[in-house]
């Protein structure tokens, strides 16, 4: 049976519209300008909106160059602890000697101002920091003597440092001190622990090593500039850090800040390589905290330096260790990472709308938890506060019960 075909049907507006909206009527065409401006412009503002941060961007890669580390490769690692082996030994400070230098009078509520790194690369820069500092009503100041990545900012006589190019300075720690006490300022350093990537370059028993025992970690390709950082788990980086410490307490510093106890950014492939030591929690926490307890124990006024909301976030592996022994630290209050609700356990806390005042009795209540049974003294960030807001805080910790309250820049 053939079916008819009944053929396409066809649907038509009644011949009043027809004319309305004929292509040839004046009100199609007076209606499709204005459509076309209409998505003219808007094309325009999201054009821009995607296009322009990326003409920007390009424009700044141009002037500063990105660089992607990539994973280190197991198949190139040619350097082996049998090789190249330097055997360094400690012998950790028990006991300071005098300087000649007069120290400040004693002050009973010092107020301590954190120098930024910067200030250590000249002579002039630190003098003028120093001067600055005095100025600026604070009694005492804390020089990063050690920094991100284990440059000295000081010429230590430490086996090796000048081998792995580590001191940037011609200054002695004797002289730094000296330069701080003759602006009326009582001295305090800061070491970078294990965040250190020029050290090993010496002693190669300080750094990371794959689970076959010869082959050393680098965070990149050895090609490309793949750098060792301090293990933890190395007796040899504890008797550095410890005999760094000790040269600038025998120096003259009052106090050495421990700061930087983080692990290096680890690839999973990394993980598995270097074996349990930086992949199970524990072991890691463990690490972290055997460093912390040797520069605890190394008789050099260290005291263990940790910001409150990375230790909140969990950042700060060492706290979670229950073998961390430490017995003093120095707490950052970020008052800027602190604006939105937060729990720690089941409690929470909302510090939304606080004054600073009452915004630190708030932060007391956290840091009195995570610090448990240290001892600390509170550092003042000044990142997002005014001036007045810093003098409030501090005027809050010493109604707390603080002598010494710290202040960074």
């Amino acid at each position: 049976m053939l079916f008819r075909k009944k053929g396409r049907k066809i649907y038509t507006y009644r011949v009043k519209s027809r004319r309305v909206f004929s292509k040839y009527s004046p009100l199609r065409s007076a209606l499709a300008g204005v459509l076309s401006v209409v998505v003219l412009a808007v094309l325009g503002v999201v054009g821009y909106s995607v296009i322009g941060p990326i003409v920007i961007r390009v424009e700044q890669e141009k002037e500063h160059p990105t660089t992607v580390p990539e994973p280190f490769v197991v198949e190139n690692a040619t350097t082996t602890i049998t090789t190249t082996t330097t055997v360094t030994t400690f012998t950790t400070p028990q006991e300071t000697t005098a300087t000649t230098t007069t120290i400040p009078d004693a002050v009973e509520n010092p107020l301590v101002l954190q120098l930024a790194d910067d200030v250590m690369h000249t002579p002039e820069s630190l003098t003028q920091a120093l001067t600055d500092a005095k100025n600026a009503g604070y009694d005492a100041v804390v020089m990063p003597m050690k920094q991100y990545g284990g440059l000295l900012y000081y010429a230590s006589q430490i086996a090796g440092t000048d081998y792995c190019k580590a001191v940037q300075s011609a200054l002695t720690a004797e002289e730094i001190v000296t330069m701080a006490e003759d602006a009326g300022l009582i001295p305090m350093a800061q070491i970078v622990t294990i965040a250190d990537y020029t050290y090993p370059l010496y002693s190669f028993e300080s750094g990371y090593f794959f689970a076959n025992g010869t082959d050393r970690w680098l965070d990149n390709k050895e090609s490309e500039g793949g750098k060792p950082w301090l293990s933890p788990f190395a007796q040899a980086s504890r008797d550095y850090l410890c005999a760094v410490a000790g040269e600038l307490y025998r120096a003259g510093f009052t106090k050495v800040l421990c700061a930087d106890t983080q692990y290096p950014h680890f690839y999973d492939s990394d993980l598995q390589y270097i074996g349990k030591d930086v992949s199970d929690p524990k072991r890691r926490a463990d690490g972290l905290a055997g460093v912390l307890n040797a520069l605890d124990a190394a008789d050099a006024g260290c005291a263990y330096a940790f910001d409150l909301y990375t230790a909140l976030n969990r950042q700060e592996e060492a706290i979670r260790s229950d073998t961390l022994a430490v017995q003093n630290a120095v707490i950052t209050f970020d008052y800027y990472m602190f604006s939105m609700p937060f729990y720690l356990g089941n409690d929470r806390y909302d510090p939304r709308g606080l004054s600073v005042a009452d915004k630190t009795a708030l932060l007391l209540n956290v840091a009195d938890t995570i610090a448990d049974d240290m001892a600390y003294l509170p550092c003042v960030s000044h990142r997002g506060l005014t001036d007045d807001e810093v003098t409030q805080a501090v005027e809050a910790f010493r109604a707390a019960g603080f002598g010494t309250v710290f202040v960074t820049e």
